[in-house]
């Protein structure tokens, strides 16, 4: 063995034992501490400050909300929980020096944000390291609305987090989601639009009167108990598992991933125009692989329209 090698050894050695000495240093005091190292400079702790935790009590009170008809929630890095009760209200804590959170009903509108501090802590890039002592609790947002609110609109942002849902009604839903669990009871909307970036979702018992528009980017998205019209389903990469039922014209489309489409109706309600450049696709029975598979199914006249297109990947439709 080289001297070279030996130096190179020790040092990824005596990194990770003084790493792993400073992490139960940082559990031990009970907070959150910040080391960062790099050629030159050796180990040097940035910040010895731990993190404290905020509590959040939001409580309409005497706000007059008979008018409120819109939400508004875009939270970043927390654990998000929408809840029906008796009030609005928003309960939970965040970690102060690295969060803000602000909340309001202002006219129609109930808005809650949580946003990510971009301090200087956060800029020491490959070179920093986070040693998370024992009090260190994710951030928690619980948001009440009233039982049986029906909303004009909900549009929900959020980045990084655990996202619970309760049943929404609503004339339009938006969810904009990047690198998120979600999980949603039920949806039921004239208008639904779901952006998914990266993550894993699940959604049940979802309507859709006039349209939905879902796109994931990346990840997994599971819809059961659904029954969407004119939905338009895209999928970049990962997978897609629909059941329930569809009508009107419906665009399933998929660039590299696996979609698996289960239809509580038989083929002859549907008028479907498949297209496969690369990849396995199955109707019920039927079979096509290969490149440039090109064709039609079901009942040409049938009212309910459905366009599969496959680029890479596989695709299956089965139905009742």
């Amino acid at each position: 063995m080289s001297r070279f090698t030996k130096t190179v050894l020790f040092t990824s050695v005596f990194c990770l034992v003084f790493g792993l000495v400073l992490g139960c240093i940082g559990a031990a005091c009970g907070g959150m501490r910040l080391v960062s190292f790099g050629w030159g400079q050796g180990v040097r702790v940035i910040q010895l400050d731990e993190f404290s935790d905020t509590d959040i009590n939001f409580d309409a009170g005497n706000v007059d909300v008979s008018q409120v008809d819109r939400l508004i929630v875009n939270v970043s890095a927390c654990q998000l929980t929408i809840v029906e009760g008796a009030k609005f209200s928003v309960t939970g804590h965040y970690r102060g020096s690295e969060s803000s959170f602000d909340c309001s009903i202002d006219g129609n509108t109930f808005r809650v944000n949580l946003y990510q501090n971009r301090s200087s802590i956060y800029n020491f890039g490959w070179q920093s390291l986070w040693f998370i002592g024992q009090n260190w609790r994710a951030p928690e947002v619980t948001i009440t609305i009233p039982s049986g609110t029906t909303f004009r609109d909900v549009a929900i942002s959020c980045d990084a987090a655990d996202v619970d849902l309760c049943s929404i009604t609503a004339d339009s839903i938006a969810i904009i989601a990047n690198a998120v669990s979600i999980n949603s009871r039920a949806i039921d909307c004239d208008n639904l639009s779901i952006e998914i970036n990266a993550g894993y979702t699940s959604l049940s018992n979802v309507t859709v009167r006039r349209a939905a528009n879902i796109n994931a980017s990346a990840g997994d998205i599971n819809i059961n108990r659904a029954d969407i019209t004119n939905l338009n389903l895209e999928l970049n990469f990962g997978s897609v598992n629909y059941f329930g039922t569809m009508s009107g014209t419906n665009k399933l489309y998929t660039a590299s991933g696996d979609m698996k489409i289960t239809l509580e109706q038989p083929e002859n309600d549907f008028d479907i125009s498949y297209s496969a450049s690369v990849g396995d696709m199955t109707i019920n029975s039927r079979s096509f692989s290969g490149l440039d598979s090109n064709g039609t199914a079901g009942n040409r006249n049938a009212d309910i329209k459905l366009d599969i297109t496959l680029e890479f990947g596989s695709f299956t439709l089965k139905t009742r």
